[in-house]
């Protein structure tokens, strides 16, 4: 199989190059070959997976310190570490939701006289999370995990 310049992999993986090349950095995902002339990256077409993977956990808002640990997990290990950062991200939403209603609340009973309810109240569903904050780990059984990802299987029966 011929591999593929940064270009072209980024556009098989919806990843912009810039993206590529910071996962390159921090070694998440070295390109299979660089060439040693020109200094282009080359990817493997069986990297598309991981990098697939990668960008994935990333829209859910996974820290790629929190990737390179599910990275390096077996996929039932890694179904799990996943599972319990959702159930992080949905406790802490909760808890940023009960605070801000606290907030409106307190703010209603200091205009006292005016009766207006804001338009809408916070809730779990349309407060923003960040999560950033998690251990590193080494290794890597990425090829098993996105296998079975990458064919829709279910690697855990854990449902997140």
């Amino acid at each position: 199989m011929e591999r593929l310049t940064i270009g072209a992999f980024a556009k098989a993986t919806r990843l912009t190059p810039k993206a590529l090349r910071h996962y390159d950095e921090l070694g998440l995902l070295p390109p299979a070959a660089v060439d040693p002339e020109s200094g282009y990256r080359l990817y493997d077409p069986e990297q598309i997976e991981l990098a697939r993977l990668i960008a994935r956990l990333r829209r859910i808002g996974m820290s790629l310190p929190e990737i390179r640990t599910v990275c390096g997990l077996e996929p039932t290990a890694a179904a799990e570490a996943i599972c319990g950062f959702w159930r992080r991200v949905a406790d802490e939403t909760a808890a940023r939701g009960r605070l801000a209603n606290l907030i409106v609340e307190g703010l209603a009973k200091k205009e006292g006289a005016t009766n207006r309810a804001p338009a809408s109240r916070p809730t779990e569903s349309n407060i923003p999370v960040r999560h950033n904050q998690h251990p590193q780990a080494e290794g890597s059984n990425m090829k098993r995990l996105t296998r079975n990802s990458s064919q829709g299987e279910r690697t855990h029966p854990l449902a997140c």
